[in-house]
């Protein structure tokens, strides 16, 4: 299992250059077949767009699909982004990397050609390439 955070401030793996951002907004857990995410009590709140928006309960885990997109504050990103963010070294999410496509081929979830070491398949569960 890997884990990481996302937020703000310095202290998060994953940055987000936002003011709506908490400073440490939300807590992402990796396992083989699953993620889960945690708000942390964030200002603003944490919405995963399903349909609709819906709004995670703080310091409650919510399993989420890879291809799925979280709103944290006013920012929206996909959940591919921040994990593809993580295992280069984590850093700040710019508009450049916070840009994903699906190949209706395959339909499999990407980022941009070389970044991405995951695959979605059909039934919304994922596997490392």
């Amino acid at each position: 299992m890997r884990e990481f955070t996302v937020g703000r401030s310095a202290q998060a793996d994953v940055t987000i250059a936002d003011e709506t951002v908490s400073g440490v907004h939300l807590k992402v857990l990796v396992q083989p077949g699953r993620i889960t995410v945690v708000d942390l009590g964030s200002t603003n709140g944490t919405k995963v767009k399903r349909g609709g928006e819906v709004k995670l309960d703080p310091q409650v885990a919510h399993d989420v699909r890879a291809e799925e997109e979280v709103i944290l504050g006013h920012y929206t990103v996909s959940i591919l982004t921040l994990v593809n963010q993580f295992n280069q070294g984590g850093g700040c999410v710019s508009k450049e990397t916070n840009n994903s496509q699906t190949s209706p081929k395959t339909n499999e979830k990407r980022q941009k050609p070389g970044i991405s070491r995951y695959i979605r398949h059909d039934d919304g569960t994922f596997e490392e390439n």
